[in-house]
């Protein structure tokens, strides 16, 4: 069970940054598309009834803490057009808009999500409002009433990543200093946008005032290493696949070497890894963070995803993954629990088209791990010395 709010606290979580609407075409009874015939001149795909809803960090983290049974108030820029007044309207169904921004400077952002079972999602993007968004569209009075903080994206919002990142270091330092907790969650950056920017030198500036960083393991590499990047992706293949899992462990060294408390990497069909700081900086997680500060500080663990037969789509798996996490935080859960039950999350979103629909409240999430838990797939990686399995909580250690 979730304990109650805290005294002062109207909210459990804040959800803040990225938001676009997102048009989700079905693909039924074809299990496997060429997805360069998706996109051939002159053609014509015949597809399903598609999906319109919220995408984005803020509907699919926040929605995702919400059906998880906790409290979660929106926070954005969206345009004063149609499609604003959809996302603002879907949104409200679950939680409190009252700090979603409008501006006619600019149009709400959309995707179309084109996810085909058997390959991997593709995005045709309209930033919009969302280059726009910075510290002076977050009302502080709502954030001043919540537990926890999470923003998601601003590796493809602008004005979070230009002169060094000095909004998104405003927003979070101000955060802390309110008490929250605080996350992070990054996407892999367009082109004409984040690659520009130099995201190691925002970390250091930035990861101080995260507690939790909670990226991919692309994104990770995109960041910090893009050179190595753009090499593995043009020479094709499972990218994660051949990221060596010592090189996963070098990504989180770099981000916990630049102040962040806990980072999370998602490597989807391998799991997710984490890695957390001494006992100091778990310490100064704010009032979202109750647990027992030896419990989270000082560990490297490795969660295996769960198997799956069929994929119905991937799309907001990372996000929802990370609604479960946070949602253990804030429940007083154990590390590891915390860590499973992110793994769950992104098996269970998997089932269905949209991004959220298919997470259920943490009681039944608890319930499923206990009693009906599906079986860990095989990670498809190499574990070098240090690491352990540990077969009752269903995880791997690394002990030195």
């Amino acid at each position: 069970m979730l304990p109650e709010t805290q005294a002062g606290c109207d909210y459990d979580a804040v959800c803040a940054g990225h938001l676009c609407l997102d048009i989700i075409p079905s693909f039924p009874g074809q299990m496997e598309i060429d997805l360069g015939s998706l996109f051939r001149p002159g053609s014509l795909v015949r597809v399903g009834p598609a999906e319109l809803s919220c995408g984005g960090s803020v509907s699919n983290t926040g929605i995702g803490l919400v059906r998880l049974g906790l409290e979660v108030a929106f926070m954005a820029l969206v345009g004063r057009d149609q499609f604003g007044g959809i996302a603002v309207e879907l949104l409200g169904r679950h939680g409190s808009t009252a700090g979603i921004r409008k501006t006619a400077e600019a149009s709400t952002s959309y995707s179309v999500v084109i996810s085909p079972p058997g390959a991997d999602r593709m995005f045709l993007h309209s930033p919009g409002a969302n280059d726009l968004f910075d510290s002076s569209h977050l009302d502080f009075d709502i954030i001043r009433r919540a537990r926890h903080f999470h923003l998601g994206y601003p590796t493809v919002m602008r004005s979070l990543a230009e002169r060094g990142g000095a909004e998104l270091v405003e927003i979070f330092s101000r955060v802390k200093q309110l008490g929250l907790s605080t996350s992070l969650d990054l996407s892999l950056q367009d082109s004409a946008a984040g690659q520009a920017y130099d995201w190691p030198g925002i970390f250091r500036r930035l990861l101080p005032h995260v507690d939790l960083l909670l990226p991919s393991l692309e994104e990770s590499l995109q960041c910090l290493d893009p050179a190595r990047y753009r090499k593995l992706t043009r020479q094709g293949g499972n990218l994660i696949g051949q990221i060596r899992t010592e090189e996963v462990r070098e990504l989180a060294e770099q981000f916990i070497g630049s102040g962040c408390g806990l980072c999370l990497i998602k490597a989807g069909a391998h799991g997710i890894y984490l890695k957390s700081s001494g006992r100091e900086r778990v310490a100064l997680f704010g009032r979202g963070f109750r647990g027992e500060v030896g419990d989270w500080a000082g560990r490297e663990l490795w969660c295996p995803a769960f198997e799956i037969e069929a994929i119905a789509s991937a799309t907001g798996a990372g996000d929802v993954s990370i609604s479960a996490f946070l949602a253990g935080m804030l429940g007083c859960l154990p590390l590891e629990r915390s860590l499973r039950l992110a793994a769950l999350a992104g098996w269970l979103n998997l089932h269905s088209l949209d991004s959220t629909s298919a997470i259920p409240h943490l009681a039944e999430c608890q319930r499923i791990l206990d009693e009906d838990c599906p079986p860990a797939a095989i990670p498809g990686r190499e574990f070098g010395r240090g690491w352990r399995h540990d077969k009752e909580a269903s995880l791997l250690r690394f002990e030195e």
